[in-house]
């Protein structure tokens, strides 16, 4: 496997970084950090999978407060708890902190994502 910088560097350098570059790169993160705990590994790869989904072709330097208070409100309303929403919520930040960490995106993203407010 490529080290998650590399997935990134062999994209064309004048091409922005987008959401789903950074879900990639941390999916492959999280296959080896979390390979011999499967409930765990699945939550957020499961996490990757939502934003992708919708958010995925935003670059992720525009990829605001905004965008992940919309996804926790499509996982309320999936069923899950507000709660567990929040944690789902914190779980993608993390994955923010992480790219910012393997400079992947500037820290302008992290904080901003910071900023989003807890579900009550």
């Amino acid at each position: 496997m490529s080290a998650p910088n590399e997935l990134v560097e062999s994209h064309q350098a004048d091409m922005p970084i987008l959401v789903k570059h950074i879900t990639a790169a941390y999916t492959v993160h999280l296959k080896k950090v979390y390979a011999n705990s499967k409930q765990d590994l699945d939550r957020r790869l499961g996490i990757c999978k939502d934003i992708d989904l919708h958010d995925g072709s935003t670059k992720a330097e525009a990829y605001g407060p905004k965008a992940l208070q919309r996804q926790r409100d499509r996982w309320v309303l999936s069923g899950k708890s507000r709660k567990y929403c929040n944690c789902l919520t914190n779980n993608a930040i993390r994955m923010f902190r992480w790219a910012v960490s393997e400079e992947l995106t500037g820290s302008t993203v992290l904080e901003r994502l910071k900023s989003t407010p807890e579900s009550n």
